[in-house]
């Protein structure tokens, strides 16, 4: 039977079977719409099977692959293959630190997808069944606010289907010799910012981490919220002499999308083109969000990849009630004021249009005053 969460994208990859269904997902097809007037024909079981089909779509929204994926692809490219062959010891790994909801982990997810599509191609040798362990080239971790060092090895354990029993010695010696036995290159460890050293056991699993990092072939790759700013790199000593994680770690920045130079501005708009591509839409206007909305888009999104992917795919859900019930199905801007986003969006929004709502309230002052002003 098929089950309605089955599509692997849905969940997060917590063993190595769903991170390879997630790899070798198909892409989603595009829906080809029929025409407005056989769409009016279809009978109710039809067309709401069809309008689910649509909603599952524009669900699928997801980062675009724009020049800084690129950048980030290419950085943990160049990681990985400066790791390759490696000595055994502080090997070098890397941090993707900024704000949430701007698209960290999506964008590590999708480049950790094409490392492994890519080993698939050129090297499928690698794939080839071997008696008692599978190539697992990548391990993807999500970590919780209460993480220790054993629940982070039984995650692992988990992940690579290694037995649990017996004391925390026990768990990493087997969990070491399936990451060399499996051939594993890529430890993906998303929401690092929970290895808060300030914690007791915060600290412990960080050490924990850098002795797995250290025993193993793995090049990590952690992405987490403003991690420049946390215990993390300091490892919550406040000394730098100490900061034996920061000497093992290059940090990058993946800040919200700014739109203050043309060139940004571009990339930003190359992001609502691709979402607005995937649109299946009978009345919408093809590339309007991009050319007429993008500024409005970045104001409602605060540059975040997230917000702006709920935005546009609230919108295409509601347009297609509203074409239910006799409108058009566009997404206009006016449909776009009805959608109701994040809370910290929403906050942040508010107080934009408040600030410009002030200065517009002072430029029309200035403008009187200078008009009294004028000789007669």
């Amino acid at each position: 039977m098929h089950s309605p969460a089955s599509h692997p994208g849905v969940f997060e990859p917590r063993r190595k079977e769903e991170w390879t269904d997630y790899v070798l997902a198909p892409e989603l097809a595009q829906l080809v719409l029929p025409s407005w007037q056989e769409y009016q024909a279809m009978d109710e079981v039809t067309r709401y099977r069809f309008n689910r089909d649509r909603d599952a779509q524009h669900s699928a929204l997801v980062l675009a692959w724009t020049p800084r994926v690129a950048y980030f692809d290419e950085q943990i490219s160049l990681r990985l293959r400066a790791n390759m062959r490696a000595p055994a010891g502080a090997r070098q790994c890397m941090l993707i630190s900024g704000p949430g909801t701007v698209g960290k982990s999506t964008m590590v997810k999708m480049i950790a997808r094409k490392y492994e599509l890519t080993l698939r191609r050129f090297e499928p040798e690698l794939f080839e069944e071997r008696p008692g362990c599978d190539f697992v080239p990548v391990v993807y971790l999500t970590l919780d606010d209460n993480i220790t060092p054993k629940k982070f090895s039984k995650a692992l354990a988990r992940y690579l289907h290694v037995p649990v029993s017996g004391d925390q010695s026990d768990v990493d010696d087997r969990v070491l010799d399936m990451l060399k036995s499996t051939g594993c290159r890529l430890l993906a460890i998303d929401d690092a910012h929970f290895l808060d050293c300030t914690r007791r056991d915060g600290a412990a699993t960080n050490d924990h981490v850098k002795f797995l990092a250290n025993c193993s072939g793995v090049t990590i790759v952690g992405t987490g919220v403003e991690l420049e700013d946390s215990a993390l790199l300091d490892e919550g000593t406040g000394n730098a002499r100490g900061r034996q994680t920061a000497g093992r770690f290059s940090l990058h920045e993946f800040a919200p999308f700014s739109v203050v130079t043309p060139e940004q501005a571009r990339e930003w708009i190359g992001v609502v083109q691709g979402l607005e591509q995937a649109l299946a839409l009978y009345h919408h206007e093809p590339g309007s969000l991009a050319r007429r909305h993008w500024r409005y888009l970045h104001e409602r999104a605060l540059g975040r990849m997230a917000p702006l992917a709920d935005i546009i795919k609230q919108s295409a859900c509601l347009a297609i009630s509203r074409g239910q019930e006799g409108g058009r199905e566009e997404i206009t801007r006016e449909l776009m004021d009805e959608i109701i986003l994040d809370h910290w969006s929403t906050l942040e929004y508010a107080e934009f249009r408040e600030v410009q709502a002030r200065k517009a309230r002072a430029g029309r002052q200035h403008k009187k005053g200078r008009n009294r002003a004028a000789p007669a």
